[in-house]
């Protein structure tokens, strides 16, 4: 999938999510690699769970993914989320945690 496709797909269920008031993420994964961004999208009316999109590299390429708000990571994600008190300039911090050091 490239990263228009993905893109296209993200904003065309953003808007119909906004239209009908429902959560962003109709399937989600319990785990990723690669996560090189994140979003946030907070409880709100038509959606009663946090939701976790998350950017992966994908060879020279990106693509977004939800990830389950019940999984390990997404919980991990949220925890580091909060302890940063939601700092945009901060979410490098809670990335870098995630990632394995190289051998």
């Amino acid at each position: 999938v490239s990263l228009v496709q993905s893109s296209v797909h993200y904003l065309c269920c953003k808007i119909l999510q906004i239209i009908q008031m429902r959560c962003t993420c109709a399937k989600s994964v319990k785990y990723a690699t690669n996560i090189t961004d994140f979003k946030v999208i907070e409880r709100r009316s038509g959606c009663d769970k946090p939701e976790l999109v998350v950017t992966v590299a994908v060879g020279n390429n990106s693509t977004e993914l939800c990830l389950s708000p019940d999984g390990k990571l997404a919980k991990a994600f949220f925890r580091c989320w909060e302890n940063r008190n939601k700092n945009e300039t901060r979410k490098h911090e809670c990335i870098d945690r995630k990632k394995k050091p190289e051998k």
